[in-house]
Order: C-alpha cells, then sequence, then structure tokens
C-alpha cells in the first residue's frame, strides 16, 4: 500500500467533493468522529464500496412456480458438480399421476426455480439496506405475496424458506403484475420496481394470445402509475417466451436479462448495490501508516486495522472498481489510550484471534499439496 499517492487521489477528492458520481464507500467502522477508549491502540475498519442510485425504493421480486419452473436450468446451480437432467422415470407415474416436484429432474437444486431462488437472492443482497424495502410473491396459476415490503434482510430469509409447491400449474404473469402493483402502492415518495423471474411465457388466462396480451396490458397498466418492470429470463426459453419477456421490459420502462448472470440488470437498476472492487487502500494519514491485514471481499466489501497514536486521527479509505473507477473516503477518530483493558479491548483481541486463524487457513490452502502432504506425515509419525 502507497500512502503518498493515497494522501494526493484523496486531496483531489476533498477538493471536488467526489470521486465518482456513481459510486460511494460505505465506512460502516469505526462511527464518523467517534472516540475509541482502549488499552490497544488499534482500530478496525471495514466499509463496502457502492455503486448506483440514491433513491429510496420498494422492490417486488415476483418469482415463477408454474410446473414449467421446475425443469433443468442445465447449469449446475447448487454447486455440487452434478448439473441436473430430466429424471429418466419422467413427471407422471404409470397411473397418469405427477409425481413430487422434487423428483422430476436427478437433481433438484439444478432447476430454473432454484436459478430463479439464487439470482434473486444476488439481487437482494446488494440492496441498500437503510433505502429499500422489498417484498417477494410467486406466481403459477394464482399469486401468493409470501413478504409484504419490508426489509431486504427479511425477504432473503423468507426467500430461503420457499419449497417447491407439490402441484405446480401454469403461469400468470399478468395476474402476478397486477398484484404486485398493489403490494407497491401509491407512495410517490418511493420509486417502484418490480422484478420478474420466469422462463418468459404465459398460458393464464388461456394460452397463446390472450396470455401474451393480458401479460403486455398489465405492464401498460403498471408503467402508467410509475413501476418500473424488469423482466429476467429463466433457461432456453422459446422464441415466444423471449419476444414476450423482451417486449414486457420494454413497456414497463425496464430492463431485460437472461440468466444466469444478473450483473446486466443490477447496473441498470436505479438503486444502490454492491460494487466489484480490485484493490483497496487503508491508511492513517496522521502517522502515514498503512492497514495491516486488509482483506477484499467479492461483493465489495473491506476491513483492515489501523494503528492510532493519543488525539485525533484521520483515516482515508480509497478504492478502485472492476471498471477502473476510483472513489475514496475520510473518517476521524480520537484515541484516548486508557490505563485498564476495556470491552473494546477484548472484542479487538477475539477479531485479531479470528483474523489469525482467517490468515493460517488461507496460507495453508495456498501451499503446494506436495508440502502439505510432508507436513501430515511428519505430524502423523509425532
Amino acid at each position: 500500500m502507497r500512502v503518498v499517492p493515497l494522501l494526493v487521489f484523496l486531496l483531489a477528492v476533498a477538493a471536488s467533493g467526489r470521486a465518482d458520481p456513481l459510486y460511494r464507500l460505505d465506512v460502516s467502522a469505526p462511527e464518523a468522529r467517534g472516540e475509541v477508549v482502549q488499552n490497544i491502540p488499534l482500530v478496525h475498519v471495514r466499509g463496502q464500496a457502492l455503486r448506483g442510485g440514491t433513491l429510496v425504493s420498494d422492490v417486488v421480486i415476483a418469482i415463477d412456480i408454474s410446473e414449467s419452473a421446475f425443469m433443468p436450468s442445465g447449469r449446475d446451480v447448487d454447486g455440487d458438480g452434478v448439473t441436473g437432467r430430466m429424471a429418466p422415470r419422467g413427471i407422471r407415474r404409470a397411473d397418469g399421476s405427477r409425481r413430487r416436484t422434487r423428483a422430476w429432474t436427478t437433481d433438484s437444486g439444478d432447476t430454473l426455480f432454484e436459478s430463479a431462488r439464487a439470482l434473486a437472492r444476488e439481487v437482494i443482497r446488494g440492496l441498500p439496506a437503510e433505502r429499500t424495502r422489498v417484498a417477494l410473491l410467486t406466481f403459477s396459476d394464482g399469486v401468493r405475496v409470501r413478504r409484504r415490503l419490508g426489509s431486504p434482510s427479511e425477504a432473503l430469509r423468507t426467500l430461503e424458506r420457499l419449497r417447491p409447491p407439490t402441484s405446480p400449474g401454469g403461469t400468470d404473469i399478468a395476474r402476478a403484475i397486477r398484484i404486485g402493483r398493489s403490494v407497491l402502492g401509491r407512495d410517490e415518495d418511493r420509486a417502484k420496481l418490480m422484478l420478474i423471474f420466469s422462463d418468459g411465457q404465459p398460458t393464464r388466462p388461456r394460452p397463446g394470445g390472450p396470455a401474451i396480451d393480458a401479460t403486455l396490458h398489465a405492464a401498460r397498466k403498471a408503467a402508467g402509475v410509475g413501476v418500473e418492470i424488469h423482466a429476467v429470463a429463466l433457461g432456453a426459453e422459446p422464441a415466444v417466451g423471449r419476444a414476450v419477456f423482451a417486449e414486457l421490459a420494454r413497456l414497463g420502462g425496464g430492463r431485460y436479462a437472461r440468466a444466469p448472470e444478473p450483473g446486466p440488470l443490477l447496473a441498470a437498476l436505479p438503486l444502490e448495490h454492491s460494487a466489484s472492487l480490485v484493490d483497496v487502500d487503508i491508511a492513517n494519514l496522521t502517522t502515514g501508516a498503512d492497514a495491516r491485514a486488509v482483506r477484499l471481499f467479492p461483493d465489495g466489501s473491506f476491513d483492515g486495522y489501523v494503528a492510532l497514536v493519543p488525539g485525533r486521527n484521520q483515516l482515508a479509505v480509497r478504492a478502485r472498481s472492476d471498471d477502473g473507477r476510483e472513489v475514496g473516503a475520510f473518517r476521524t477518530v480520537h484515541f484516548r489510550p486508557s490505563p485498564e483493558p476495556t470491552e473494546g479491548d477484548a472484542a479487538l483481541r477475539s477479531e485479531l484471534r479470528a483474523r489469525a486463524v482467517h490468515i493460517g487457513l488461507a496460507d495453508r490452502a495456498r501451499r503446494p499439496r506436495a508440502v502439505e502432504r510432508s507436513l501430515e506425515i511428519e505430524s502423523a509419525g509425532d
């Protein structure tokens, strides 16, 4: 890490008032202008890089649980090394009755439904909890509101509890849009968005033209009251379904995206979400010292430990995203040494022990296999 370039960059940020209007750093610790009173002259710095707008928003996530959603996605969604296919026995038993949904494929964790769940999970995790409310609904022949507007964490918990229906039916996207409109309400101070995850082929109220017409009519009505619709197509949907979903997004003023990559969709939403970082610098500008044990995570979050001196400490963070954009943030903390250990010291020691274990495991994972074998043999011999 390089303190001088970091200082030059952050001075430029201070002069201009911002580094990039699309990005910001959310430094969650330490508290701004806070006081650190403890025996150990060290503070934990952590935060996350965020990208996107600053609107307060309400989001409805609608997930297809019709019969077609439990077909294979063609991907190893659950990451178990096996890609699910249609089960040899088929959907129906010899007497014509349908088998339970989980038995339709060789791996129920790789269905289109599970692909939708994985994408929805990523979307929800990327939303700013302090400015976004999320609702969750599922649709087939009918629509069920699983979670009313609330915190993203509540919606995420509900999402994880979803179970496949025992007897799924058709695909009524039109009704899902109408119910979603009702859930979003009429609060004009909040942006209203709807994300629809489906194979893109509506079949209700009647298959063919009537179902398509009803879906597009519902999209126009929703757009007329300020609801922005984004359509996420699951699997290799037929040409008709692809055209319907693309038109659905166009009429709803949103974006059409294909699974499994939600990146283009997330980038288009007027929401703030996590940004992918390739580098982060944390330093104490008062002392010129870099942070120790800095970590960077795939969701744009980061942390590290900075040494403090008694009195005022000016901390600075600089991050660079995967598209080359840079953003910075300052934190001022006052350190008051305590002659006796405090609760903060105990918590810090616990964090440092956990970090040491994490670093040790990471180092071990990076060692060549031959070295690991020799260590294991030697240990066994003891």
